[in-house]
């Protein structure tokens, strides 16, 4: 049971970290999965891909990073 709790718990953190990346990453001007998600319906696969790369940098590398940071870290903390 402990072990459940400390996954349910890490969780919380990667998701109230996702938030928080969302919110920077709002006021920064960076497109969100949401945002990136919408502009292929609107603009193609291609376009999108063309146009947003340097948004798919923060997606696919920096925002999975702080995700994967931020849950380790707290594991860490709880071990």
């Amino acid at each position: 049971m402990n072990q459940l709790l400390h996954i349910y718990l890490a969780g919380i953190v990667v998701l109230v970290i996702a938030i928080l990346i969302n919110l920077l990453a709002q006021k920064l001007g960076i497109i969100t999965w949401y945002g990136f998600l919408e502009n292929i319906t609107r603009h193609g696969f291609s376009q999108t891909i063309i146009s947003k790369w340097p948004h798919l940098i923060f997606l696919l590398i920096i925002y999975p990073l702080i995700l994967g940071a931020a849950a380790y870290y707290f594991i860490k903390i709880l071990k």
